[in-house]
């Protein structure tokens, strides 16, 4: 997807912003670059805008791209897919022309575990990182893999962050999916893309853990 100027320039002064995202500021972007001496030169660019509702929602509209941010509250898979409707509605209304390529969730999933759970993580996760007896464990660990769903050609990238905040134990599983389009059917692809991140979640949770989430 590339977004011109004068498109977000037209989005800045839609009603659509006016009414929902009054709030706005430039975004940049920050390239570094290094040379053969290895000294590094900083170049900063402008890089869209960043259109804030004043509560909890957030759209980052860049030349590149477009992302829609559901913040401290979730609202539930229907209220957010009808607020990402009416984005895509109202570029759409201000450029016809402009093409969508690819899509994309993340679902940011934070649970607090209980006291032990340091002691025995394989009792809470199916996909935890094991290390010999050797090696200091007290840390906080970041485990990392991608999946793929063939029937619908989705990639799924799965983030599990375990720490210890304020003497809780907690793990973050940070679930990514992705998958390519060809501008038509965007919100029905959304479905497919909730699906599977509901999959990915349920099954890389043991029962214990679920009945901390009454799954």
């Amino acid at each position: 997807m590339l977004i011109s100027d004068g498109l977000v320039n037209k989005f800045r002064e839609s009603d659509f912003v006016k009414d929902n995202y009054p709030q706005n500021n430039e975004g940049i972007s920050v390239e570094i670059s290094i040379n053969e001496s290895l000294n590094s030169q900083k170049v900063i660019k402008k890089d869209g805008y960043l259109f804030n509702s004043g509560k909890d929602k957030l759209i980052n509209l860049k030349y590149s791209h477009i992302t829609y941010h559901s913040i401290n509250k979730y609202e539930g898979w229907e209220k957010e897919i009808s607020n990402l409707k009416l984005l895509i509605d109202a570029i759409i209304l201000l450029d016809k022309t402009i093409y969508i390529n690819k899509i994309s969730c993340r679902y940011l999933n934070i649970i607090n575990l209980l006291e032990d759970s340091k002691k025995d993580l394989e009792k809470y996760l199916v996909v935890c990182p094991k290390t010999p007896k050797l090696i200091n464990r007290k840390g906080p660990f970041l485990l990392s893999f991608t999946t793929t769903e063939a029937e619908n050609e989705i990639i799924g990238t799965v983030n599990e962050k375990f720490e210890l905040i304020n003497n809780y134990n907690r793990v973050i599983v940070d679930i990514s999916v992705e998958k390519n389009v060809d501008n038509s059917n965007i919100i029905n692809t959304f479905e497919k893309l909730r699906e599977y991140k509901n999959l990915l979640f349920e099954n890389l949770l043991r029962l214990e853990t679920k009945t901390l989430f009454n799954l």
